[in-house]
């Protein structure tokens, strides 16, 4: 609903806005260009209640139907109407056909609701450079495309990046055409707002016609296929028939690469245990989890951080654990500063003088090339945290030491520290870690299941191949 609302908002708004700049539109291009002007003002907005969303939305559209007429249309060629009935035909089935799967519906809405905007903009720029043929196909082949997308797996913002990075390129295109250089405005905050929101998810499924093709490119790809037969209504058809015929799910299936159905696969998989995180945890729980989980699957906060898994993994993996040391003896003088090179995974750095260790001061500062809020980790009194680069370590005034000692992964073996499982839920627990979601299958499962109270864990329960384990 929230999303509908938001959709409703950003059309009217951008109606609004090309009203605001006077601009000259044909009949079948008002509206994909105040979806595209409308859209980054109202993303921001997306996550209001949706009360608000909606009272917004009843507004804006009164607003825009009041001002309907301050955009001029001109009145040849608009955009034919069976074309535009093609389109939407498709598009309502593929909506529906998404949304018949209840585990995919949270997902699927906000796809579907960018999705018609999107076609209808590919359209609208097709019909200036090819016949209504080829806009047609260019048409079809962007939903379709887009929907194969999302029966890969596609989660995040992937549509209305698309969209946004089209929509941007055609206002840019249409202002030069029509030298209405107005629209380079909304055409420049389009493109400011799509590097904003740009995700680097790689390549998707975009159906036979684009396998492998980046996402971002299908809609500039289906221009392209429509501009090519625009000559031929015959191949228009026959592409546009293929592309229909292959997006069936049981034909995708059947048709589709493997590693598609890994990636739907895991998508299901991300839809079950974000409902059995929703029954199973707490609101205000934090899941540290090594399971495929969708942030549109469920409304627990989680991480898959790999850095926070290492911490944990430490207790158990020996290649990881912190059982050697280096010892660097220096002459005994004052010093400032001190280098370490880089040399294996470095857990902790402690400094002596005359068999002494040094009492850290919080005027001590870490640098390194790869960011000193991870150095620092390196001087954080804990064997599981630790950093993997060369370090400086700035005292804020000279110090006198002469012996630096080095525990990792580098030097000599000392044997494995004790009360490493302890430490690595502390550390676990220090940034917010409720509950630890592991699967089955994996080494931190079985650990955490067999030496519970070692690590300081009960286990919640178990399904789908995971475990839920609580924080103490």
């Amino acid at each position: 609903m929230n999303a509908l609302a938001a959709a409703v908002a950003a059309g009217a708004l951008g109606w609004l806005v090309l009203g605001v700049l006077r601009v000259r539109l044909r009949g079948g291009e008002r509206w994909p260009a105040a979806m595209a002007c409308g859209s980054p003002l109202m993303a921001a907005l997306a996550r209001v209640h949706w009360g608000v969303m909606a009272a917004a939305a009843v507004v804006l559209l009164a607003l825009a139907v009041w001002r309907r007429k301050d955009i001029r249309v001109e009145e040849s060629e608009p955009l034919p109407r069976w074309a535009v009935a093609a389109c939407a035909a498709v598009g309502v089935a593929y909506g529906w056909m998404a949304l018949s799967d209840a585990a995919a519906e949270a997902a699927a809405i906000p796809h579907f609701l960018f999705l018609p905007w999107l076609a209808l903009a590919v359209l609208a720029a097709a019909r200036r450079v090819a016949r209504p043929a080829g806009a047609v196909c260019a048409g079809l082949l962007t939903f379709t495309s887009q929907a194969l997308m999302t029966y890969a797996g596609q989660e995040g913002p992937q549509v209305l990046v698309a969209f946004c990075l089209f929509s941007s390129c055609w206002l840019a295109a249409l202002a030069w055409q029509s030298r209405q250089f107005r629209l380079l405005l909304p055409a420049v905050l389009l493109a400011v707002f799509t590097s904003r929101i740009w995700t680097t998810t790689g390549t998707a499924f975009g159906g036979f016609l684009f396998d492998r093709l980046p996402w971002a490119a299908v809609p500039f790809a289906a221009l392209l296929a429509g501009w090519a037969v625009q000559r031929l209504a015959l191949w228009a058809a026959v592409l546009a028939a293929f592309q229909l015929v292959t997006a069936w799910p049981p034909v995708t299936e059947l048709l589709a690469p493997a590693w598609t159905r890994r990636l739907a696969e895991e998508r299901k998989l991300a839809a079950q245990l974000g409902a059995y995180l929703d029954e199973s945890v707490p609101a205000a729980a934090f899941v540290l989890t090594d399971m495929p989980l969708l942030r549109s699957r469920t409304t627990r906060n989680f991480t898959d951080s790999k850095e926070l898994l290492r911490m944990a993994r430490v207790a158990i993996e020996p290649v990881l654990q912190p059982s050697r040391e280096r010892r660097i003896p220096l002459m005994d003088t004052p010093r400032r500063r001190f280098a370490i090179e880089r040399g294996g995974w470095v857990s902790e750095v402690r400094f002596f003088h005359n068999g002494v260790e040094l009492s850290r001061s919080p005027g001590w500062r870490v640098r390194t090339l790869e960011g000193e809020m991870r150095a620092s980790l390196a001087l954080d009194n804990s064997m599981v945290t630790g950093c993997d680069c060369a370090l400086e370590v700035d005292f804020g005034a000279p110090v006198q030491f002469d012996e630096v000692w080095i525990g990792g992964t580098g030097g000599e073996f000392i044997g494995v520290p004790r009360g490493l499982r302890r430490a690595a839920i502390a550390a676990l627990k220090q940034r917010g870690v409720t509950h630890i979601l592991a699967g089955e299958s994996g080494a931190l499962a079985d650990e955490l299941n067999r030496n519970a109270r070692y690590w300081g864990v009960t286990e919640v329960g178990a399904r789908h191949g995971a475990h839920l384990f609580q924080l103490d």
